[in-house]
């Protein structure tokens, strides 16, 4: 009997999950069928890619999926249906500069400017809202770092806003949409940001590749994710080690904190490592 106790006790700590993914964060070649199968709640995916349809993001929430459409808040795309081929840096003039060498085809977007968050309004509203997403998952949170360097005190408080905007637009055509936003974890400081964020994505928080990442930017992300687990805040963290002891360390770390976790690969084409 004692070593019984001993061993429910043990199953009952985060690091005793099975050490794999507990969320799915795919933003090439997923499919319908393959959302379908697989045995997660929380997804993460790109709308454009999977061309999912109304009906199809029904039948996945039927199942109990949260099925959240990935949006860049902080960048635009030369392959999204609104690209217009004229378009350069500095026009239209919220267009800023191309992010090279990581992400060729991505632009930094004057984020603050209407024209521009009109834009991704109505993408939203059109290839998200339209088809009953769960929610939406903003990348490029973080862009306000890149004003701020250049001199833009009012960067982060402009990137507060410009999620609001998206929030409030998002739950007047579909109530209850969920807003995720990725990274920028230093906004959660701000009282008026919480109210607007239901949960968080978080990539590299101990690990930045199979490299240690830097003990600051740990502390920080914890500080702040912390606070919004206890606000009652989902986490879906991700790391993109390769090496196994790398993984497995990433995946003890994350569940101790009762967190979502996965590492994948880093261009999210569906690949999952495991402990």
């Amino acid at each position: 009997m004692f070593f019984v106790c001993i061993l429910v006790a043990l199953s009952s700590l985060p690091f005793m999950h099975a050490l794999t993914a507990s969320h799915l964060y795919q933003l090439q070649r997923a499919t319908f069928a393959s959302l379908k199968a697989d045995s997660f709640k929380y997804h993460i995916v790109d709308p454009d890619d999977t061309g999912l349809t109304k009906d199809q993001v029904t039948q996945l929430k039927n199942q109990g999926k949260i099925i959240l459409a990935y949006i860049s808040v902080g960048a635009v795309e030369n392959y999204r249906d609104f690209w217009q081929k004229n378009w350069r840096e500095g026009n239209p003039v919220w267009l800023d500069k191309e992010i090279l060498p990581d992400w060729p085809g991505n632009f930094h977007v004057k984020y603050w400017m209407p024209e521009l968050q009109g834009i991704i309004i109505n993408f939203m509203r059109n290839h998200i809202l339209a088809k009953g997403y769960s929610g939406i998952y903003l990348d490029g949170v973080d862009t306000y770092y890149f004003y701020e360097e250049q001199g833009r005190q009012t960067a982060a408080q402009e990137m507060i806003q410009y999620i609001g905007q998206l929030r409030q637009a998002a739950q007047a055509v579909q109530p209850g949409t969920l807003v995720f936003p990725q990274n920028g974890v230093e906004l959660y400081q701000y009282a008026n940001y919480r109210p607007l964020v239901d949960g968080f994505g978080i990539e590299d928080t101990w690990t930045d590749g199979d490299s240690k990442q830097d003990e600051y930017n740990t502390n920080d992300v914890l500080k702040y994710m912390r606070m919004a687990k206890k606000d009652g805040k989902t986490i879906l963290s991700v790391d993109y080690p390769k090496k196994s002891a790398n993984v497995c360390s990433y995946y003890q770390k994350c569940f101790a904190e009762g967190w979502s976790c996965a590492v994948n690969d880093r261009d999210l084409t569906g690949i999952i490592r495991s402990c």
